[in-house]
């Protein structure tokens, strides 16, 4: 499945701004952050589409350049004379791809260029991409609507380099699909085209017409589902590992969707990601769609991800109810973290935050966010829950003594 879908671009769906939303919020924070140390930074877009939608929308290509844009403004060309950050938008669709080359034209054509953009897969690239950015910061944005990409076979080299982060949407919703092709089996074609002859009739030629269309269709499915098992097969392993068709198996049948997620995240654990989270996104149906999942090898990263998640969430123009099933099914067990940051702080006084929770500070609110499932919305419970330890210092800045 390609990204969206040929109706993807029309006009992008909330859910899909959602993501748009994050994704800008987490670039100006990641871009912010690692230009302080390092000259040079890519975003590499692995399925970016027409760039925009028709109504004028930025995609993930678009909205990564903007924000290129703005670093070059912030910090100059480097030593090399090129952009700080730099923007590679892979389109393998011939139609999107001249869209997309339209619409990201000024970026290109800018002077340092901003943007590249490259007609074909990730999979095409790859190599070059990582032997070009040697060990600086990349982060791949993977969005295929799905789980049906070579993409996943690549995971490893897209985490080799030791700022390497992915960014990917996971069908989890498609998954469980393509486990169900596997599991479905043969239709009887001749029970059911004796079924139709069976059943009374006025028009005995009509029967017999009927009776050999469901002949037809019933031996045209079986035809697809025998094509269809081996792919939904290699892409399973690929995308969740070798033995992730027994894993699911192995579990009940409404519990496969996250057990399909969790595999992926192990997958890119495995891959390489030290630090992996996701955010379960959903229509304004509230139909779950995808999850958004991020891969990093730094707890900054982290915190800069649920931050960027939880105000994109907030902001984002899906109805209140379904902001709520997005945050209630991240379910916290207040208890459990209290007690986790009682063991982590034991016997010392520590602040709640600093008003920064980065570089050598250390927070209670910047453990939560880097070392527990804690999501922002989530921090006030966990206050709460902490209160009978805490009392003021230094003037409206709240501390917490564990015994």
């Amino acid at each position: 499945m390609t990204k969206g879908g040929k109706d993807h671009f029309e006009l992008f769906e909330d859910h899909t701004l959602l993501k748009h939303l994050i994704l800008d919020k987490y670039l100006k924070r990641w871009a912010a952050k690692l230009l302080s140390g390092w000259s040079e930074i890519w975003f590499v877009d692995a399925f970016a589409g027409e760039g925009s939608d028709h109504q004028g929308n930025p995609g993930s290509p678009l909205i990564a350049a903007k924000v290129a844009e703005g670093a070059l403004r912030a910090h100059g060309p480097n030593a090399q004379g090129r952009s700080p950050m730099r923007v590679l938008a892979i389109e393998l669709d011939t139609v999107r791809f001249g869209r997309l080359q339209s619409v990201m034209r000024p970026f290109v054509e800018a002077a340092p260029r901003i943007a590249h953009v490259a007609n074909g897969t990730l999979h095409t690239w790859v190599d070059q991409l990582v032997a070009r950015s040697e060990d600086k910061p990349v982060l791949y944005f993977i969005d295929p609507f799905g789980v049906d990409t070579d993409v996943w076979q690549d995971l490893q080299k897209l985490l080799s380099g030791p700022h390497d982060e992915v960014f990917a949407l996971f069908s989890d919703v498609g998954a469980k699909r393509l486990y169900s092709v596997l599991l479905s089996e043969d239709r009887d074609v001749e029970y059911e085209v004796g079924q139709v002859l069976a059943a009374p009739s006025l028009f005995e030629h009509m029967t017999v017409e009927d009776a050999e269309a469901k002949r037809v269709e019933a031996e045209a499915a079986n035809r697809a589902r025998r094509s269809t098992q081996p792919s939904a097969e290699r892409i399973l392993t690929e995308a969740l590992g070798a033995d992730s068709i027994e894993q699911l198996a192995a579990v009940p049948k409404d519990e496969q969707r996250a057990a399909a997620a969790r595999l992926f995240m192990n997958r890119l654990r495995q891959a390489g990601a030290k630090y992996v989270i996701s955010l379960p996104v959903r229509d304004t149906d509230n139909a779950r769609v995808y999850q958004l999942v991020h891969a990093s090898k730094a707890k900054a990263a982290v915190q800069a991800m649920k931050q960027a998640m939880s105000e994109a969430l907030n902001s984002s123009s899906l109805p209140d109810g379904v902001k709520a099933s997005i945050q209630a099914e991240l379910h916290l067990e207040v208890g459990e973290v209290v007690r986790e940051i009682a063991r982590r702080f034991s016997g010392q006084e520590v602040l709640w935050t600093d008003g920064k929770d980065r570089g050598d500070s250390e927070t209670v609110r910047r453990f939560l966010l880097e070392d527990t499932p804690a999501f922002p919305w989530q921090l006030r419970s966990v206050k709460e829950g902490l209160a009978d330890h805490a009392y003021q210092i230094r003037a409206r800045k709240t501390a917490f003594r564990f015994p």
